[in-house]
């Protein structure tokens, strides 16, 4: 089986507490990694297709809240912890650093 090519996906909480995300096509991602920095939200890849299926997409030309819209907490847990898991992966990655 083909694995998908990695989608970007922004997340993160409102400033109510609600969860919001969105997917971005790849010819929007670098405006839409910056906008998600501005705006406090965490930029992911994932290409875990029910996730993808679940979210809505992102719209880099929409203000504030328009950005990502809100999704259900429980596909919010599952980008989280993918999140988390890219950056385990990260962390393992980096050599590690001696003489300190």
């Amino acid at each position: 089986m083909i694995e998908p090519q990695p989608t970007l996906v922004v997340f993160g909480l409102d400033p109510d507490g609600n969860p919001r995300a969105g997917r971005f096509a790849e010819r929007d991602a670098e405006v839409a990694v910056k906008a998600a920095a501005l705006l406090g939200y965490q930029p992911v890849r994932i290409s875990d297709a029910e996730v993808l299926e679940a979210l809505p997409d992102g719209n880099v030309f929409a203000r504030g809240s328009g950005f990502i819209r809100r999704i259900k907490r429980p596909v919010f847990d599952k980008i989280a912890g993918l999140a988390d898991e890219k950056q385990d992966e990260r962390a393992g990655a980096a050599p590690e650093k001696t003489g300190l």
